[in-house]
């Protein structure tokens, strides 16, 4: 995707009525790869969508309802750095 294409879609998600209203629908990680594309134009996004579905399925699958802020904090932090190894970018 071209930069200025991610640019605009962005926009346009953003910029709908339906963004604005608290509890909609707004797909967050979807906003996020158009972010990256503009920087990142090869990126996957179906392919990365893919990966954080599984990683919320992972996420949900360690917690409980009882489960406290920190401890779903806890789950996600290991998740994402024991587990799969972020590390952040390195420039």
């Amino acid at each position: 995707m071209f930069a200025t294409d991610a640019t605009l879609e962005l926009q346009r998600i953003t910029q709908s009525p339906e963004s604005d209203v608290v509890g909609s629908n707004f797909d967050l990680g979807y906003g996020a790869m158009l972010i990256a594309a503009t920087e990142y134009p090869d990126v996957d996004i179906e392919a990365n969508l893919s990966n954080l579905d599984r990683m919320a399925e992972a996420v949900q699958s360690r917690i409980t309802q009882d489960s406290s802020s920190l401890q779903q904090l806890n789950v996600v932090t290991d998740l994402l750095f024991g587990v799969i190894g972020l590390d952040g970018n390195r420039g």
